[in-house]
């Protein structure tokens, strides 16, 4: 960090050791750079200031878990600024790039599903066919029952009829013979 006089490598100490008072942004993931937001320079600025007294790390923390923070340099000011709006910017585009890549997952995995679906579609219109072809065969054989149950009822009447007047004819000849 120019504005302090330290190294990159004191910066990515600072950053690890101080880590719970910093932004996202200034501990991103692996392979992605690092930006520093206005509270983070001033979070870097008390630690310098501190550090430069003497202090130690944990006396620090104490302090900045306190609220204690360091000023920007004036003549940094508008320089970090602009330096946020372009973190921003990049962490915008990050994000877009992340959300495309999502959507193009989701779109390749929605075809597959897709995919996987148009069997099931085909196999549910072929299952819906047989289905009423099955329905309509047993109501056709129920017709057909039901009809032959009808036949067998009549002829059972007919029957039981006709033994009706037999029972009747035999007791009108055990009652005149008898």
């Amino acid at each position: 960090m120019r504005m302090f006089n330290i190294s990159k490598e004191t910066v990515r100490q600072w950053s690890q050791a101080f880590l719970e008072f910093l932004s996202p942004t200034a501990k991103p993931e692996k392979g992605r750079h690092r930006y520093f937001t206005e509270d983070d320079v001033k979070v870097f600025a008390w630690i310098h200031l501190r550090k430069g007294e003497g202090a130690l790390y944990d006396e620090i923390r104490v302090e900045l878990r306190n609220g204690m923070r360091g000023e920007v340099p004036e003549e940094h000011v508008v320089a970090l600024a602009s330096a946020e709006r372009q973190m921003q910017i990049v962490l915008l585009q990050e994000t877009i790039e992340r959300l495309e890549a999502e959507i193009e997952r989701l779109e390749a995995e929605k075809e597959d599903l897709l995919e996987q679906l148009r069997p099931l579609q085909e196999e549910n219109i072929k299952l819906k066919t047989e289905l009423q072809t099955t329905r309509e065969m047993l109501q056709n054989r129920i017709n057909d029952l039901t009809e032959e149950l009808g036949a067998i009822r009549e002829k059972a009447n007919q029957e039981l009829r006709e033994l009706y007047r037999e029972i009747a004819k035999l007791e009108a000849r055990v009652e005149r013979d008898g």
